[in-house]
């Protein structure tokens, strides 16, 4: 089974800004593997907060991503805005 790696940039008014990793409503085949916060990287736990500006990189199955993005995007929007 292949597996997908995404980076994504987390907006100032996205769903998860704020939220604990653990609160975090991803998909079953999705998971926050790291957070990257000015300059330096951790292995995030449950009760991690997730900031605007994070760079969260995600491992999920293929076809997920959309479900996955639209939770980091500015309101919640999906790929079409």
């Amino acid at each position: 089974e292949r597996l997908e790696i995404i980076e994504l940039v987390v907006a100032e008014t996205a769903p998860v800004a704020g939220q604990k990793v653990g609160d975090v409503p991803l998909p079953d085949g999705s998971l926050i593997i790291s957070i990257l916060r000015q300059g330096s990287g951790f292995v995030p736990k449950a009760d991690s907060v997730i900031e605007p500006g994070d760079e969260v990189l995600v491992v999920l199955d293929p076809g997920l991503e959309d479900q996955v993005t639209r939770h980091f995007a500015p309101n919640g929007a999906g790929p079409d805005g």
